[in-house]
This record gives C-alpha cells, sequence and structure tokens, in this order.
C-alpha cells in the first residue's frame, strides 16, 4: 500500500472528506485527491504538512506502513533516532524524486529534438 491510500485511510477513519482533509493541512484543492487518483508518491512538503495538522496519527505507520494508525495516548511518541531517520528518508526520497523529475525532462527534449531533426517519416513503396 502506498503512502497515498494509508492518507485516503486516515481521512476514512476520522469521516472526513478529501476537501476538508486538504483544507485542514494546508493544500490547494482536489492536491489529494489527483494524487489518490493517479496513486502518486506524496512528497516531503505533503508530508510534513500532515505530520503538522495531524498530531494523532502515527508517522512510521504513514510511512513505512507498519503499527498503528493512531497514537493511543499522548505520551505515545516516535523515539528520536527513529523520528530523525524517517526525516532523512522523506528528504532523501524528495531529492531523488525531482532528480528523476529534471531527467525524465531531459530524455523528453532528447526525444523531441531527434524527432526535429529527422525530419518526417517517407513510406517507401516496392
Amino acid at each position: 500500500m502506498k503512502i497515498i491510500q494509508r492518507i485516503y485511510q486516515y481521512i476514512g477513519e476520522k469521516g472526513l472528506r478529501a476537501a476538508e482533509f486538504e483544507r485542514m493541512i494546508g493544500v490547494s484543492n482536489g492536491y489529494i485527491s489527483k494524487m489518490h487518483a493517479r496513486l502518486s508518491d506524496v512528497g516531503e512538503g505533503v508530508l510534513l504538512q500532515i505530520l503538522e495538522n495531524c498530531p494523532d496519527i502515527n508517522p512510521v505507520w504513514l510511512i513505512l506502513g507498519t503499527g498503528d494508525m493512531l497514537h493511543h495516548s499522548s505520551k505515545n511518541s516516535i523515539p528520536e533516532p527513529i523520528l530523525d531517520k524517517l526525516i532523512n528518508e522523506i528528504k532523501e526520497l524528495s531529492a531523488k524524486n525531482e532528480r528523476l523529475k529534471i531527467e525524465n525532462e531531459r530524455l523528453i527534449n532528447e526525444i523531441e529534438n531527434k524527432s526535429l531533426s529527422n525530419g518526417p517519416s517517407v513510406a517507401i513503396e516496392a
């Protein structure tokens, strides 16, 4: 299960609509819904907004899918080393995602340039 699917599971658990959740965490209208429809990866910024605005959600469950969805008490906190590791992993994944976007754009441009330099294709009859 992807993070975006766990986000929707949380939204359902809390009895919210996606639009209410989007407003609650401070993202644009339709953002979470579109990510869910595409099963998109969730970026660092959105994850941090969720963790800041949903103090009852278990970050380990949200990111890794292990443990309980919700904290059972306010005393249940994540040990600092685990939290640091999760934050670093989010940052690394976000950086990797940005590198892949740049590489993707470069490849698209390369393909478009090759198509233009080859000109229109001509069918040869036998």
